[in-house]
């Protein structure tokens, strides 16, 4: 199938399985730009606020000077992609995420793990937001967000429901190289995000190990570099059976 091809069969977006389906594809950016269409469909459907949270960067609790600014992106640069926290997160309440880190194995918050936000708490200095826009770009990150787990070894929390329990930003050290006139010194930069994305879509190999019941799988050729068999794999195997579910782009 080649979504927008006349000779091909297409998908309804706006029915049932179509509008709940998953994209994998082998690009990382593909997936950023379907992961901030869908959750910005689902605000628009269910009647949600879409807050945008950035990563918090400080050295010593204070925010970074320009020079610091500078150092860091060269150094965020040169991680690799799945090493990264992300700058900017998108979350709404009953969007569905992704964990994209080990948080707490004995209660099931692992790497790879879906599941749907109940509840959003900010942080008490955050100042206050006009109501009546669809997007809020947040100045702290949230002090946790509530989250539902199909299934958890933690006990039930007092005033949630079951399956309900906490998740919070998570840190990453990292060691900055900064240019202080004739001297290179040493910095060490504390860096806080929510370890997830949204999960709407997923690379092939972020797919693996996932139940997903209405899939739509890009098999086409990439513009830069190639697809091989073990992708193809990779990205099919999954799956038992698949009728409409695989995407061709011209």
């Amino acid at each position: 199938m080649v979504l927008g091809h006349p000779s091909c069969s297409q998908p309804d977006f706006t029915t049932s399985p179509s509008n709940d389906v998953l994209l994998v594809m082998p690009r990382h950016a593909v997936q950023e730009q379907w992961n901030e269409d869908a959750i910005c469909k689902h605000c628009k459907e269910k009647g949600c606020r879409l807050l945008i949270c950035k990563a918090s960067n400080t050295i010593q609790n204070k925010p970074l000077t320009m020079v610091e600014r500078y150092a860091l992106a060269i150094c965020l640069g040169k991680q690799k992609s799945h090493k990264k926290m992300l700058d900017q997160l998108e979350l709404a309440i009953r969007a569905k995420v992704l964990v994209t880190k080990n948080i707490k194995t004995d209660l099931d918050i692992t790497n790879g793990a879906r599941r749907e936000i109940v509840d959003i708490v900010l942080d008490p200095h955050e100042p206050k937001h006009n109501d009546d826009r669809p997007v809020t770009h947040l100045k702290y990150l949230p002090l946790y967000i509530l989250v539902k787990m199909k299934r958890t070894r933690a006990q039930k929390l007092a005033g949630l429901d079951k399956n309900v329990i906490p998740i919070e930003p998570t840190s990453q050290k990292i060691y900055l190289k900064i240019q202080r006139g004739k001297k290179i010194v040493s910095r060490t930069l504390i860096r806080k995000q929510f370890s997830m994305t949204s999960a709407y879509a997923f690379t092939d190999y972020r797919s693996q190990g996932q139940t997903i019941l209405y899939v739509l799988i890009d098999i086409g050729k990439p513009p830069t570099g190639k697809l091989n068999l073990f992708n193809l794999y990779v990205a099919l195997s999954p799956y038992g059976y698949c009728k409409t579910s695989s995407q061709k782009r011209c």
